[in-house]
């Protein structure tokens, strides 16, 4: 995604209180076609509260992204190895 776009997507995001509200601008976003760095990925990530919803959006993006061989960095974004655990078996196996 391109950074003007990136931009008013992760100011969005951020703008929802809730986690719930964040999936579903993911949701929606990555429905639409659009391609993201998994550092914009990370960024996104970073923005939700729970490492459940974390996951959730995790399993989202992975068919969105432009450079799977750095699929792996994901990880940082997470609290809790389990939660990283869930996505990981849900995109890579």
């Amino acid at each position: 995604m391109n950074t003007s776009d990136f931009n008013t997507f992760h100011a969005t995001v951020k703008g929802k209180s809730f986690d719930d509200g964040k999936i579903e601008i993911v949701d929606m976003v990555t429905r639409s076609g659009s391609c993201f760095s998994v550092n914009q990925v990370i960024q996104i990530l970073k923005l939700f509260s729970f490492d459940g919803k974390k996951a959730d959006a995790c399993v989202m993006f992975y068919k969105t992204i432009a450079d799977p061989q750095n699929w792996y960095q994901v990880s940082n974004a997470f609290t809790f190895s389990s939660d990283w655990s869930k996505c990981k078996s849900k995109t890579t196996g």
